[in-house]
């Protein structure tokens, strides 16, 4: 370089048109809305996600009401053993007499 020649500068002639300062503001503007809708696109996927996984673990559910149908008659069968063993105990301590 000799002595005559100017070094470019910011903003200035050497710069390309695309580097000046506007357009450098419009090009940010334009990546924070990209990334923007990118997010809203992401959340929106994460939702579906999580519903389908709530919706395959009630079809899991579904899948095994026939198991769960069995463990609760064996339950109901449990509670009615139980009143008809307090009633047994309820009647033989009604007909013992009081010391």
């Amino acid at each position: 370089m000799s002595g005559t020649e100017q070094v470019p500068t910011a903003g200035g002639p050497g710069r390309t048109p695309a580097e000046r300062p506007e357009d450098v503001l419009a090009l940010e503007r334009e990546l924070e809305r990209i990334v923007t809708a990118a997010q809203a696109e992401l959340d929106q996927v994460r939702r579906e996600i999580a519903e389908h996984r709530r919706q395959d673990a009630q079809h899991a559910e579904i899948d095994r009401l026939e198991e769960h149908l069995a463990n609760a008659t064996v339950r109901w069968s449990e509670v009615r053993a139980f009143f008809e063993d307090a009633l047994v105990q309820l009647r033989d301590g009604a007909r013992q007499p009081a010391d």
